[in-house]
């Protein structure tokens, strides 16, 4: 995650929304203790007035990215599925990690999905050899403009 050291812009006005900007502003900070920085919450439509650390489930629309690995099309892949914001000039990164030491940009198809104006369902699917990486990691790496 990288973090501005400001709220402005979109994120700005949604630290206001939520009264945030009182006491714990920065992109950077967890006001809640759940460990999910504004930024996360913000970038992934979560609860920003309370404590929310749910992860993305299937036809809901806000959570933290979630990664699996899929061999029913017979080739195995690597997945990972988020939501974003396609107006907030964040910069969304999904990537991939052999050992949580280093983390690469996750290649391979991409579908993005139009949930409403605000909204869209990101699915990135990466093929793999179980052979050669018998385990991987996932993130989302999100920066501000």
């Amino acid at each position: 995650i990288s973090f501005s050291t400001r709220p402005d812009g979109e994120f700005g006005e949604w630290t206001l929304i939520n009264g945030i900007s009182k006491f714990a502003p920065l992109p950077s900070s967890m006001p809640h203790g759940d460990g999910v920085p504004n930024l996360l919450k913000y970038a992934f439509n979560m609860d920003a007035t309370g404590p929310d650390v749910r992860s993305l489930r299937s036809g809901e629309g806000a959570g933290l990215p979630v990664f699996s690995m899929d061999a029913s099309s017979g080739q195995p892949v690597f997945k990972a599925e988020y939501v974003r914001r396609p107006t907030s000039g964040l910069i969304y990164t999904p990537k991939f990690s052999t050992n949580l030491s280093s983390y690469s940009a996750m290649t391979g198809s991409t579908t993005v999905t139009a949930l409403d104006a605000d909204w869209e369902l990101v699915k990135v699917a990466m093929p793999i050899n179980p052979a050669v990486t018998p385990k991987l990691f996932g993130r989302v790496e999100v920066t501000l403009p």
